[in-house]
């Protein structure tokens, strides 16, 4: 029934059953489904010359050759506002990337749709991947008007360290958004304080796995927030 109303972003929908409000969750998905579309086809046209929106407004990797980015220190920040990316609000790996933190500071940066920090991409040749250890930290970062405040993350990401806290996302995984590879072995998402969690106005304040596998062997995920 949802598809064949095929509801769109702004509509309103009332469900005159009044049950479990299932009807009103798949409407939302399939609004989320069609944004998430929209996302990818920005991608799409960002890596064809396409210029009407911007992508990695800290730094980007990627689109026609392998690229490595290592982050051992310094901070990325308040990348917002006039400067803010349409998605990875401070980093996007596009294609070919393998992007190594050890150290550093992402905070206080914002995606005008997806992954306020890092926006991780999915390659079908070649699988963008992101470790995060050590002492970096993931903070602060929003996306404003869909999922992944911290990251979003539609290739293999490994978090072995470091911590993803304070985080927002206007609909899911305040932390982290995942729909392909994430393995947790070590590091925080969250934490002890109220300041510390992440928060998503739906689902997933700490982590929201939409698709893939999520494998945790160690670290901690504690402290998160989802308002609905």
């Amino acid at each position: 029934m949802v598809e064949v109303l095929n509801v769109k972003e702004g509509d309103k929908v009332c469900d005159p059953c009044c049950g479990s409000g299932g009807f009103l969750i798949k409407a939302f998905e399939h609004v989320q489904n069609q944004i998430d579309q929209d996302i990818h086809k920005q991608i799409t046209e960002h890596r064809h010359g396409g210029n009407n929106q911007r992508t990695g407004a800290g730094i980007g990797g990627g689109e026609s050759s392998s690229a490595t980015i290592t982050i051992n220190g310094g901070y990325i920040e308040s990348i917002a506002d006039s400067k803010s990316a349409a998605i990875g609000g401070s980093l996007i790996a596009e294609e070919k990337v393998n992007i190594t933190i050890t150290g550093g500071t992402i905070s206080s940066n914002t995606a005008a749709t997806s992954g306020g920090g890092i926006y991780i991409n999915y390659d079908n040749n070649h699988q963008n991947v992101c470790t995060i250890s050590g002492s970096a930290k993931i903070n602060s970062n929003k996306a404003t008007a869909n999922s992944g405040g911290g990251i979003i993350n539609h290739g293999i990401l490994k978090i072995e360290g470091g911590t993803i806290a304070s985080n927002t996302a206007k609909v899911r995984g305040g932390g982290i958004y995942t729909s392909k590879t994430l393995e947790m072995s070590g590091g925080t998402i969250g934490g002890t304080t109220d300041d510390d969690k992440n928060t998503a106005s739906l689902q997933g304040g700490g982590v929201y796995i939409n698709d893939g596998s999520f494998t945790m062997s160690g670290g901690t995920i504690s402290g998160n927030y989802a308002y609905a």
